[in-house]
């Protein structure tokens, strides 16, 4: 019999997705062995003891967490949520905070406690984020605290603050130096060349993208529409590119993992960066709308590109543009470089940080830790 670290190495390193069977013979397998390290007649000896992976385990906590009546409570009444996984993982952690304490016996002091840890705070805001204080709040409805509901409420951007809030031209250098896998790389290109919320990114496919044409077929599930989105050549590139390294199938999502997976990575990447503000993936479309403007795209044409209209665009997302106020008052000479030509400028600070995690592997179980070719 096999051992089971060595089919642990082998589900983890993707051997299950180079392989196919076709009546008794499996193809594949030579690939598998050198992909995975493990020699051709392990994987075959692997594959007539294991012809199908077996399913993943939760971890023990993940089991325990989920044997709580706070938990089990909070699924029967939002398990059938878009936000549930994210949400139930932000409990999870708040579980762990206080000790493995039952969420239905949460109390005004339980919250108040997770309310001011650091896990949760938001920099930018001095208080717990909206999204946070969301998952909370259905806990509350769940475990019938429908009382704490006013005595905690969430924070949001000063009005006029979120319009300051987005990447600028030096950022991009350090921030991607510190990202660690290329799903996160190839969504911050995205984000920032499209516009779109993580809700529609996270849907895409390579069936969705028209290389010829530099077209995307979008949804954006949040007003349950789809979008026409264009795509500079550049970035088109590098998508392909990730495509084709990560042997991505037609039918399958660009990327694998849910919102507070690229959360994490796009925060911890940004402090460890030095940058002086909070990233996350809402960032992007921040970033998209006020460089769009600053580089000569059209209020109408990022309308379009994003889906939200104008005075919500003015209101919360596009900065001013200085240099613009000062030539239209005072007559100084203003020029830019047009949208394309600075995605285009940052494209090398991508690739070469896309080279380098490739080169390296990734290091987290779940992601698309194994390239098609050397």
């Amino acid at each position: 019999m096999v051992k089971k670290s060595l089919l642990d190495r082998f589900i983890k390193q993707g051997g299950y997705d180079l392989v196919k069977k076709e009546g008794e013979t499996w193809r594949g397998t030579a690939e598998a062995a050198r992909k995975t390290g493990l020699g051709e007649q392990t994987v075959r000896r692997l594959l007539r003891e294991h012809p199908v992976a077996p399913p993943k385990g939760l971890p023990k906590y993940v089991e325990e967490f989920h044997k709580s009546e706070g938990y089990a409570k909070f699924k029967r009444m939002f398990g059938n949520k878009s936000k549930f996984a994210e949400e139930a993982a932000l409990l999870r952690k708040g579980w762990l905070i206080l000790n493995k304490k039952d969420p239905d016996s949460w109390q005004k002091e339980d919250y108040g406690t997770l309310w001011n840890h650091e896990e949760f705070i938001h920099p930018d805001l001095g208080g717990v984020p909206e999204f946070t204080a969301s998952a909370f709040h259905n806990l509350m409805r769940a475990t019938d605290r429908h009382d704490l509901l006013a005595v905690y409420k969430g924070k949001k951007f000063p009005k006029g603050k979120k319009r300051e809030w987005f990447l600028e031209d030096e950022d991009f250098p350090p921030l991607l130096s510190q990202y660690e896998e290329n799903e996160t790389l190839v969504m911050t290109a995205m984000g920032i060349a499209t516009g779109g919320r993580f809700s529609s990114l996270s849907l895409m496919k390579p069936n969705e993208i028209n290389r010829k044409d530099l077209v995307l077929t979008a949804r954006e599930p949040k007003v349950t529409k789809i979008y026409t989105r264009f795509l500079v050549r550049s970035v088109m590139d590098l998508i392909m590119k990730y495509i084709q390294d990560y042997n991505i199938q037609p039918d399958s999502l660009l990327f694998t993992q849910g919102y507070s997976f690229y959360l994490v990575q796009m925060k911890h990447a940004g402090k460890r960066a030095n940058i002086p503000k909070t990233i996350s993936t809402h960032i992007l479309k921040h970033t998209f709308v006020t460089q769009a403007s600053r580089h000569g795209v059209s209020a109408e044409v990022i309308t379009e590109q994003t889906g939200t209209e104008m005075r919500t665009l003015e209101a919360h997302y596009r900065a001013k543009n200085p240099a613009k106020i000062r030539h239209e008052l005072l007559g100084e000479k203003y020029e830019y470089v047009p949208f394309p030509e600075w995605i285009d400028s940052l494209m090398p600070f991508f690739m070469e940080n896309y080279e380098r995690i490739k080169r390296a592997g990734n290091v987290y179980d779940g992601m698309r830790s194994r390239l098609v070719k050397p």
